[in-house]
């Protein structure tokens, strides 16, 4: 935990999203023994207990105000939709976060794939306009994997596609 303060205490995030935890005491120990150590700035989104590992979210109180956490299912482990209010400008700030499956083997690869094509689903449904972003681990270990190149492709939905403009 020391470890995680320098660090935490020298890039100030606004907002920070975890992945690969085991339960919600991962939440509450972060929050309260790292994030808010020497004080109590930060808040955590509502944590979903999915299978395999599980992600987190944590925003500075004063900045955001915390919506929901929507969990979309795969085979593996969930991908998480959080849904934060910017509070001075009221906008809402959509961020996903993935936990790609890892390890290079063909069988992998499809994997992931199939896990963005589940993210794919959710994000393809987004009007046009509607700003989001992806963050994670994403395994991803060439530009030329399915999984990759689904998420850059305009697909049924150009607003749905993780690539910039």
């Amino acid at each position: 935990e020391p470890f995680y303060r320098t660090v935490v205490t020298a890039a100030q995030p606004d907002i920070l999203v975890v992945q690969e935890l085991t339960n919600v005491t991962g939440i509450t120990s972060f929050l309260n023994n790292v994030l808010n150590f020497s004080g109590s700035s930060y808040s955590a989104g509502s944590f979903t207990d999915g299978p395999d590992t599980d992600i987190g979210i944590f925003y500075k109180s004063s900045l955001f105000q915390f919506i929901s956490n929507t969990a979309i299912a795969t085979s593996l482990r969930h991908i998480n939709q959080f849904k934060l209010k910017e509070i001075a400008s009221g906008d809402t700030l959509i961020i996903y976060s993935v936990h790609l499956k890892a390890s290079n083997t063909s069988a992998d690869e499809a994997q992931r794939a199939n896990e963005v094509a589940n993210l794919r689903a959710v994000t393809n449904l987004l009007p046009t306009g509607e700003n989001f972003m992806v963050c994670g681990d994403f395994n991803i270990y060439r530009s030329g994997e399915t999984a990759y190149q689904a998420m850059i492709q305009n697909g049924s939905n150009p607003a749905g596609s993780l690539m910039t403009s």
